[in-house]
């Protein structure tokens, strides 16, 4: 028995074996809860029965190709063996320093991981770890020679608009069941693909259990629809889960996680990343190389690499993958596996059984390692054919900008002895201005001075005048005009 998750609750199955009986439930969990109007219906995930089957690779078979069938999801374009990324209290500096030790490895994907964000849906770095702009920070890993990834909050809104509610700590949420959501996540696949992002990450949300309730969603359901969306709108970019598993040095973790998606795997389902934590003192087992083999999907390194195990961790990554399925799927930690390989025509070139301990682990594929070294070159052909294009452009950009600043320069030079000119011209005037003044002022200076010898001259002329009035007899005889003619003797005026 089993169930085939379609992103409604968070199911799980759980049965243990007592005195020949088995016994547990089977439970889908609606976290927050759903609030049932009259006559809505709660509906649960689909139970998978499988009846008359006894061999377990048969059941495997058979629930990994109806889970493909109902649960539809389109295989991730994806072939890299995985990334490195670092705890969320990391900044960008320690994810450059990190670069070199993995890229040597043979990793040459990062992902920028949790933690970077600011104010959760601001899309912006957080301060004193990330630049306010993340483009510059991708920029800087890409410089680094790697394809950047970038995880991101799905649900965290970066305002206030239709289809969003907010929390009590005022953030803002957007509503996946919501008609404007679209736009909202469209807006933030728009950001990634702006910053150059290789690849994308969905991280699980941190929205309140009171916004999901308010939504009418469980978690289950928000998650979903937000990673569809997400992933629709991102398309050709690769979207991904973020990894719910970690697994270590321990070979039965290897094998477990193998052996639980291996048939999935055959049917197009890509699984999410696997989380890898090494530390210096981590035994990597010729045999532990080989479970990764087995397992289909990414592998997240988490941390630095420790030199003591750099050289281990190199082999592991130069394994190519392997479709293989272990033979009794009922076991756990199966250590028998069966290897089928097929060429580019679909013929089977290579169907054996591999006992971890026992036989030589997968040789590599000729065909496949041909083609990788080819596209290899190929790749380092394009990126010094870049460089080569990107020097050029860089020394046509910097002879542009010495050409446009020595333009700058004659036009300021020609702008400073115009503005010399009007000066000059200004103090010329200026100049002249002052002499009139000067002048003028003299001029009215020289008239006051002779004001009071007019005024004398004037009253001694009045005083002359009334001592002739005074001198001259009065005579009848005498006319106006005899006296006109006494008056010019005595004062010809």
């Amino acid at each position: 028995m089993g169930l085939i998750p379609q992103g409604l609750a968070r199911s799980t199955v759980s049965f243990k074996e007592a005195a020949g009986e088995w016994h547990g439930d089977i439970t889908c969990n609606y976290e927050p809860y759903k609030l049932l109007k009259p006559g809505a219906k709660l509906v649960s995930d689909p139970l998978w029965i499988s009846h008359g089957v006894p061999e377990p690779d048969r059941v495997d078979l058979n629930y990994s190709w109806v889970y493909s069938t109902l649960v539809k999801v389109a295989p991730r374009p994806f072939n890299e063996r995985g990334w490195y990324t670092l705890a969320s209290d990391k900044g960008l500096d320690a994810y450059v320093q990190a670069a070199a030790d993995w890229k040597k490895a043979g990793i040459d994907h990062v992902l920028i991981g949790r933690g970077w964000e600011g104010r959760p849906g601001s899309m912006e770095g957080a301060a004193g770890r990330f630049p306010d702009s993340m483009k510059s920070a991708v920029g800087d890993l890409s410089k680094a020679g790697l394809e950047v990834g970038v995880t991101i909050e799905p649900l965290a809104s970066k305002g206030d608009g239709a289809g969003t509610a907010k929390s009590a700590d005022g953030l803002s949420w957007i509503n996946p069941a919501a008609p404007e959501s679209g736009a909202a996540f469209q807006e933030k696949i728009t950001s990634l693909k702006g910053w150059d992002a290789a690849f994308v990450v969905v991280d699980y949300s941190a929205i309140p259990d009171d916004v999901l309730a308010g939504f009418g969603l469980t978690r289950a359901e928000a998650q979903n629809l937000a990673y569809r969306a997400l992933r629709a709108a991102a398309d050709p970019l690769p979207v991904f889960p973020s990894s719910v598993s970690t697994v270590d040095d321990d070979l039965e973790d290897w094998l477990d996680a193998g052996s639980s998606v291996a048939r999935m795997a055959v049917y197009g389902m890509t699984p999410g990343p696997l989380c890898c934590a090494l530390d210096g003192g981590a035994h990597i087992t010729p045999e532990l190389m080989t479970a990764a083999q087995f397992w289909p999907g990414p592998i997240e390194f988490i941390g630095t690499l420790d030199g003591n195990i750099k050289g281990d961790v190199e082999k592991l990554v130069s394994r190519e993958r392997v479709a293989a399925h272990p033979i009794d799927a009922g076991l756990d930690a199966p250590r028998s596996w069966r290897l089928t390989r097929h060429d580019a025509a679909g013929a089977v070139v290579e169907d054996r059984t591999l006992v971890l301990g026992e036989d030589a682990s997968p040789a590599p594929d000729a065909a496949e390692v041909e083609s990788q070294k080819a596209a290899k070159a190929e790749a380092d052909r394009a990126e010094a054919a870049k460089a080569r294009e990107d020097a050029v452009k860089a020394e046509a950009e910097a002879k542009a900008e010495a050409k446009a600043e020595a333009k700058a320069e004659k036009a300021r030079e020609a702008e400073a002895r115009e503005k010399a000119k009007e000066e000059k011209a200004e103090a010329d005037k200026a100049e002249e201005v002052k002499a009139a003044a000067a002048e003028s002022e003299q001029a009215e200076t020289a008239t006051t001075a002779e004001a009071p010898a007019s005024e004398d001259m004037a009253a001694e002329d009045t005083a002359k005048t009334e001592t002739a009035k005074a001198e001259t007899p009065k005579s009848d005889d005498d006319g106006e005009g005899s006296l006109k003619k006494k008056l010019r003797r005595a004062w010809p005026f």
